[in-house]
């Protein structure tokens, strides 16, 4: 991908490593170099053109999930309260004479 981009330069040499090992993703560092006036395009058309690349070969880029998990004694004092009907009437619909 890097390089079919016309803009990223072939010197000084781009390289692409494991930068971390996070807890929901295997984070991959790209380095690539381009003129200064065409960085951010750059930057933005390989990020895409990655993506893009990924998903091609059916490799899906996750969002964080979360489990969580109650211990037995906890989930017994969990209990949900249901609201009883208010006896009370809306102040709109009182007849009220002052």
């Amino acid at each position: 991908v890097i390089r079919e981009h016309p803009l990223a330069l072939r010197e000084p040499v781009p390289s692409v490593y494991v930068d971390e090992l996070g807890d929901n993703a295997v984070n991959i560092k790209v380095r690539v170099w381009a003129p200064s006036s065409e960085w951010w395009d750059v930057r933005t058309e390989l990020l895409w053109t990655i993506k893009t690349e990924l998903e091609k070969n059916g490799i899906e880029i996750p969002f964080p999930q979360r489990e969580v998990w109650f211990r037995n004694e906890l989930a017994g004092r969990v209990s949900v309260r249901e609201e009883k009907p208010s006896s009370l009437t809306p102040a709109g619909d009182r007849d009220e004479t002052i």
